[in-house]
């Protein structure tokens, strides 16, 4: 008995949608940017503050890849993030933003990969 044959119509349709999708979501250099503003107030709110040059030293900066960072040019923002040694206690700054601030962090990220997927026509659903 001979094995029977099975027909797929648009799969290669489907591979350059998602290869397109895969090349515009390798560029979220502009979502990096928009969460980089979005955590800036939060991190300047949440620095403790002597006479303010920390907290209004936070800003967002080019990253790798056409991407985004937080940072301070500071010297002594590392150790008020983290701590030291030297009984300077870790006010962590930074990381509690990113820690509350998760779920906007990815929904932010998840509309920009959706709104790729829908440019090429297919859909996305939950």
């Amino acid at each position: 008995m001979a094995a029977p044959t099975v027909v797929v119509h648009g799969a290669d349709e489907v591979a350059a949608a998602f290869d397109r999708v895969a090349r515009d979501s390798a560029k979220l250099g502009d979502v990096d940017r928009r969460v980089a503003g979005m955590l800036v107030p939060d991190i300047r709110a949440r620095t403790p503050v002597a006479t303010g040059a920390l907290s209004s030293s936070w800003h967002v900066a080019p990253g790798a890849g056409g991407g985004a960072s937080i940072e301070s040019a500071l010297r002594y923002s590392v150790p008020i993030e983290y701590g030291t040694s030297r009984g300077v206690e870790a006010h962590r700054m930074v990381r509690d933003t990113l820690r509350d601030r998760q779920g906007d962090i990815v929904d932010a990220y998840a509309a920009a990969i959706a709104d790729d997927i829908a440019r090429t026509g297919l859909e996305v659903t939950k």
